[in-house]
């Protein structure tokens, strides 16, 4: 039997000459094969995606809202402390967006609001105050005031500051006495030290006074009005605020209709009699003393004190300011003088006080 001829592609195969396996080919079929390149290799390639900050948007949401009260009469200044807030939030936000992959967008934008918020604040804080000061100024102006003299303001303060806090204290007084110091320490202020060597009382003035107050000297006897505030704790010193210059006393020059004239005796009398009745009619008033000089005390050389005693009672002790000290020459005892100056009332149950007194010729 014939083998049969093989037909179609079998044919051919088996006509084609056979090649031995090369052993490259078992080489390559064992190397790692080289991935093959991406088409989208060839595109540049982008950055990751920024994350949401957290700080950021807490800090944009706290300024808004401390924006939106901003604008409020009357509470907009409390919108500061939310502001306050939301700029902290914000600024830890940019840090933390800085070294991490979270946007920056959000941190800024709550900082710019919150800063917004705290200048919108300020302004009604300034406003407020100013009013405050305005209504204070008024009150000052306005209201009764109790006369004292520095003197014996700081007497009543170093005896018993609780006492005095209950009748002083938030209480429009016109204090008199001389001219210690004008001083500019804080900006906007200028204070006028009132008082006699270990005494001072401070008056506080704003700046508008500064051109009034220009003309006052050391020595000068002045009426201030002001509001008290009790004893500074730095200064130890008893404050006025809100003050006002009351008048300019130059004793010497008032007229003979705002003096009080009396005797020496009389007015002792009327203190025994009654110290309340006898502080209506003298204490803060201008007074015309006469009587026959006890003692003369030359406590230091700008300020001498005469005494009138009497042989039992009270006396009166009359205390010359430096102008009139300087002009006085010697007073001597027995000699008998006019002395014109402010009535303090009665000190210590002991004697009535006369300050910033002159000699009247």
């Amino acid at each position: 039997m014939a083998a049969s001829r093989p037909d179609g592609d079998d044919f051919e195969d088996a006509d084609r000459p056979r090649r031995r396996p090369d052993r490259r080919d078992e080489f390559e079929d064992d190397r790692p094969r080289r991935p093959r390149r991406d088409f989208d290799d060839d595109q540049p390639r982008t950055a990751p995606a920024k994350t949401l900050s957290i700080l950021g948007l807490l800090s944009l949401i706290q300024g808004i809202i401390s924006l939106l009260v901003s604008f409020m009469p009357c509470v907009g200044a409390i919108a500061i402390f939310g502001g306050a807030l939301g700029l902290v939030l914000g600024g830890i936000g940019l840090l933390v967006a800085r070294s991490s992959n979270h946007g920056k967008g959000l941190p800024i934008a709550g900082i710019i609001t919150s800063v917004f918020s705290m200048l919108i604040a300020g302004v009604w804080i300034l406003f407020m105050a100013n009013a405050s000061n305005k209504v204070a100024d008024m009150e000052v102006e306005v209201a009764d005031a109790t006369k004292i003299s520095a003197a014996q303001l700081c007497r009543e303060y170093d005896t018993n500051v609780i006492k005095a806090d209950q009748t002083y204290k938030d209480k429009v007084l016109e204090v008199t006495g001389q001219v210690k110091l004008v001083s500019k320490e804080r900006p906007g202020r200028i204070t006028v030290e009132l008082g006699s060597r270990e005494d001072t009382i401070d008056c506080d003035f704003g700046s508008a006074t500064q051109a009034e107050l220009a003309g006052i000297e050391q020595g000068k006897t002045v009426t201030i009005r002001g509001k008290c505030k009790g004893v500074d704790r730095r200064s130890k010193y008893v404050i006025l605020t809100n003050c006002k210059l009351a008048r300019d006393i130059a004793l010497d020059g008032v007229p003979p209709g705002e003096t009080v004239k009396i005797e020496q005796k009389k007015l002792i009398e009327e203190y025994e009699k009654d110290e309340d009745d006898a502080n209506k009619t003298y204490k803060g008033k201008i007074i015309e003393v006469t009587g026959e000089v006890t003692e003369v005390i030359a406590a230091d050389k700008k300020e001498l004190i005469v005494l009138f005693r009497a042989k039992k009672g009270p006396y009166l002790e009359c205390r010359l300011t430096p102008e009139a000290t300087k002009s006085a020459g010697k007073v001597k005892e027995g000699q008998k003088l006019t002395l014109r100056g402010l009535c303090a009332g009665l000190q210590d149950d002991e004697y009535v006080l006369v300050e910033n007194a002159t000699l009247v010729k």
